[in-house]
């Protein structure tokens, strides 16, 4: 094989997980839509659909505040001190997935840097 079809692999197993982590993008997405709910109601601001776009920026940042100080905060079994039970279990959930993304793209980073003689033929 020359360099060329091997960085068309490499490439073609890039493609291959990129496709796999949309999937799980999509699920950090809507996750973030399900806390951003959670808050607008504990809130009450309303459905998100009726928060008109200044106020709906102002939520995004505070929901991310949110999560940066329970990730911070959280103990090993996904408890924190602040935030409701529901707020908590959905911000686990999406901590789950965004590790799942880190995860795969750490797996991908140490795939590409294998040197070739390191493993036997497969």
């Amino acid at each position: 094989m020359n360099a060329q079809s091997d960085d068309g692999e490499r490439l073609e197993d890039y493609a291959v997980d990129v496709r796999k982590l949309r999937g799980v993008h999509q699920e950090v997405v809507a996750k973030k839509t399900e806390i951003e709910a959670l808050i607008a109601m504990e809130q009450n601001l309303g459905p998100l659909e009726a928060i008109n776009p200044a106020a709906m920026e102002r939520l995004k940042a505070h929901v991310d505040q949110l999560l940066e100080q329970w990730e911070k905060e959280k103990t090993e079994d996904g408890r924190a001190v602040t935030g409701s039970v529901a707020f908590n279990k959905l911000a686990q959930e999406h901590f789950d997935l965004e590790q799942k993304i880190l995860d795969a793209q750490d797996e991908q980073v140490e795939e590409a840097t294998e040197h070739p003689f390191e493993h036997p033929l497969r």
